[in-house]
């Protein structure tokens, strides 16, 4: 054979070999995070583990929350039944009603949570006037900075943005469930 064509062949088999190596050690890296107890498997822009035996998918991990104050909130959120609304006129309301569907969703089984609007609408109209003793309220709001507020037995979460509300939310999921204390 012709040392040309034996020295392109090595070459080929290097390049293909390089790039099946490549490709076989970026599927052997851990794509998991560890936090607490818990690990969470990074799969599909998810965030995935397991929580009392059921798999559980999380837009954000925890340390992407754990900046947001809920020492308040805590007491209130150890209620079973929730009413959860929000502001239908807000500029990022579809924001706010993925939040509520979220904590419903979330929760499931945990927590009895009944969907509101605070104003008249398709849903029924809840807001902290209805908050009780036995029943939270968690009024999603557009506000000029995000925070989480008790009011009674209300909790006010304020968002600037419709990023700050997903975060708030996933805030109080992890509480709930146990992730964070």
């Amino acid at each position: 054979m012709n040392k040309k064509v034996i020295a392109s062949l090595v070459i080929a088999f290097l390049l293909i070999s390089s790039i099946f190596g490549f490709v076989l050690s970026y599927q052997a890296q851990d794509t998991s995070v560890k936090y607490g107890k818990y690990r969470f498997n990074i799969i599909q822009n998810q965030y995935i583990t397991n929580i009392d035996g059921k798999k559980m998918s999380f837009l954000m991990l925890p340390f992407d929350v754990e900046s947001i104050n809920i020492s308040e909130a805590k007491s209130l959120l150890q209620k079973e039944v929730w009413t959860v609304s929000y502001d239908q006129n807000s500029s990022f309301a579809e924001a706010l009603a993925d939040a509520q569907y979220y904590l419903e969703y979330q929760l499931e089984g945990k927590r009895i949570i009944e969907r509101a609007l605070l104003e008249d609408g398709q849903l029924p109209k809840r807001t902290c006037m209805d908050a009780t003793d036995v029943q939270l309220v968690i009024e999603l709001r557009e506000a000029n900075e995000s925070d989480i507020v008790v009011s009674g037995n209300c909790i006010i979460i304020s968002s600037f943005e419709p990023i700050d509300v997903y975060r708030q939310t996933e805030r109080v999921v992890y509480d709930v469930l146990g992730v964070m204390q």
